[in-house]
């Protein structure tokens, strides 16, 4: 499933506009119904931008990805940058 959002906050981070979705201007309700409208009657694009969704979250925001990243900032706060111990796993 595509997703069309507004550009604000957290939001481009997952919804990358024409990678997993579209995104507009907040407050723009025109480009918001023209963004619907455009991936109601394509639904190649859409099924194309759904799976773009899907793959951007399980590379970036995987469980691995998350606790990777969270190791990594721990170890730039604690001094030790370098990424060669040992990482935890569920």
């Amino acid at each position: 499933m595509a997703i069309v959002a507004a550009r604000a906050g957290g939001i481009p981070e997952v919804v990358r506009h024409g990678e997993s979705g579209l995104l507009v201007e907040p407050g723009d309700a025109g480009a918001l119904a023209g963004a619907i409208l455009a991936l109601l009657q394509d639904p190649e694009r859409r099924q194309a931008l759904g799976r773009g969704g899907r793959a951007l979250v399980e590379r970036c925001f995987s469980l691995e990805s998350m606790v990777a990243g969270n190791l990594a900032v721990y170890r730039v706060l604690l001094g030790k940058d370098r990424a060669d111990g040992p990482v935890v796993s569920p």
